[in-house]
């Protein structure tokens, strides 16, 4: 455990210094999206989750992509507030806003990757099933990064 403030805060670096997070964070906006309001198209890997499972899998990935990124870019906006003084946001908070964000991500990619399996159908649709939970079990790996920083800083801090 660290044992200042400082050294607490030091470890965790913004999503927005992590281009890759940020790449995949806003391919699931463009991919989740176009399945809020629309059916999957036929013969795709999201047509074998149903339409519920569907629709919960487009919600915790477009959701909790936009508010990952809100959290992302947190930073900016105190960078900003150099010169707009009513802005007044604190960088840890961003990193909070950013573990919500995840923990969407992370459950909706896990929820896609466990429904494709069972679906069962090609066998090539393991692969990109594979690939999409464990993008998921990096946001939740994120998260959990985040929650120990948090408990650290809380610890020096108190």
């Amino acid at each position: 455990m660290p044992s200042t403030l400082t050294e607490a805060a030091r470890p965790l670096d913004s999503a927005r210094d992590n281009p890759f997070e940020l790449f995949v964070l806003y391919l699931g906006l463009l991919v989740g999206a176009p399945l809020l309001f629309g059916a999957p198209t036929p013969g795709s890997t999201a047509e074998l989750l149903g339409v519920f499972w569907g629709r919960v899998w487009a919600w915790l990935l477009v959701g909790g992509c936009l508010i990952a990124l809100t959290g992302a870019w947190w930073t900016w906006w105190c960078w900003c507030g150099r010169w707009w003084p009513r802005i007044k946001p604190v960088a840890s908070t961003g990193l909070l806003i950013e573990q919500l964000g995840l923990i969407a991500v992370g459950f909706g990619t896990v929820i896609y990757a466990i429904g494709v399996i069972a679906a069962g159908g090609d066998s090539g649709r393991y692969v990109p099933a594979g690939l999409v939970a464990s993008l998921g079990l990096a946001s939740l790996w994120r998260a959990r990064r985040i929650r120990r920083w948090a408990k650290a800083v809380l610890h020096a801090a108190g």
